[in-house]
C-alpha cells in the first residue's frame, strides 16, 4: 500500500468493523526517540527553507522531510524551518519501522 521509504511502510493495516461495514486504516506510529537514530550529519536553516527542500537537500528526496522530523523530535514538520541558522540533525537512512 505504502511505498518502501514511506514513513508508514511496514505499518501493519488494521479493520475497523462498524455494522456491517469494514474499514481498513493504518495502525499508529510512533515517533522514534532521536536518540535511538544514527545522525549522517547537519543542517543549517536558511531563509525560505521549508522541510521538503531540507529533505531534498539531504537525500535528494523532498519526500523524505518526515526523517528530519523524526531525529529532532518533532510531529510538528512545519517547525523544522521556521528558525533561520537552525542546526537539523539528518539521520542515517534506515528502514521505516527499525528503532520504533
Amino acid at each position: 500500500m505504502f511505498g518502501p521509504t514511506s514513513r508508514y511502510a511496514n505499518l501493519p493495516i488494521l479493520i475497523h468493523v462498524s455494522g456491517d461495514q469494514e474499514i481498513a486504516y493504518v495502525s499508529r506510529r510512533f515517533i522514534p526517540p532521536p536518540d535511538r537514530l544514527q545522525p549522517l550529519g547537519r543542517i543549517t536553516v536558511r531563509a525560505a527553507d521549508r522541510p521538503d527542500h531540507l529533505a531534498s537537500t539531504a537525500y535528494g528526496d523532498p519526500t523524505q522531510y518526515w526523517r528530519v522530523a523524526d531525529a529532532n523530535g518533532t510531529p510538528d514538520i512545519a517547525s523544522l524551518s521556521v528558525t533561520v541558522g537552525r542546526k537539523l540533525v539528518i539521520p542515517v537512512v534506515t528502514p521505516p519501522d527499525m528503532g520504533d
